[in-house]
């Protein structure tokens, strides 16, 4: 396994040319033979989904990511769901963002970030892996749950799937939090 640890002032730009940069070195290192990075990380302006970043779970970690997002990221570029249709409604207001349900969001995100806790992670993915296996496109999951290394993403996923593993603190919604991160 390939990991890079950083400290990311901000979620952002430099957030994806690091993970681009990431998910070049594993294409080479032949761990994701099944994407191609050409197509993986598409620039502004070519993404064939309608959001760049979705969350499933809008808890303390899934929220202080959003609203890091939504500092660096049009509104219109992120979309919300968590278990509470509510709490997701109320942070998406706050932030100007989107909410729907986890399939919504699986269906629509290109870094599709959970973060639902550790013992939560089986069953969401569950309720998601139809959606995931029927998309037509390429896409990243982004996992914070502690504890659940990449494989077990993957098995319980169904597929696969490219997986970033972040360990992020919640300082992270002001743009002065750091980010410990494997794919």
């Amino acid at each position: 396994i390939y990991a890079i640890y950083t400290v990311v002032n901000r979620l952002g730009k430099n957030f994806f040319e690091t993970t681009r940069s990431l998910f070049a070195k594993v294409q080479d290192k032949h761990l994701c033979r099944w994407y191609t990075v050409k197509n993986l990380f598409l620039k502004s302006g070519e993404s064939r989904m309608s959001y760049t970043f979705g969350f499933i779970g809008c808890g303390n970690m899934g929220g202080a990511l959003a609203t890091a997002a939504a500092k660096t990221l049009p509104a219109g570029e992120i979309i919300l769901a968590d278990q509470s249709a509510d709490k997701a409604r109320a942070l998406a207001a706050k932030l100007g963002t989107a909410s729907g349900t986890n399939e919504t969001v699986a269906q629509n995100s290109h870094y599709l970030f959970l973060g639902v806790k550790p013992q939560m992670m089986a069953e969401m993915l569950a309720s998601i892996a139809p959606v995931l296996r029927a998309r037509g496109d390429q896409f990243v999951l982004v996992t914070m749950a502690a504890g659940l290394p990449i494989a077990r993403i993957q098995e319980m996923a169904g597929y696969p799937y490219p997986v970033i593993r972040i360990m992020p603190n919640t300082p992270v919604s002001v743009g002065a939090g750091m980010l410990l991160y494997t794919a």
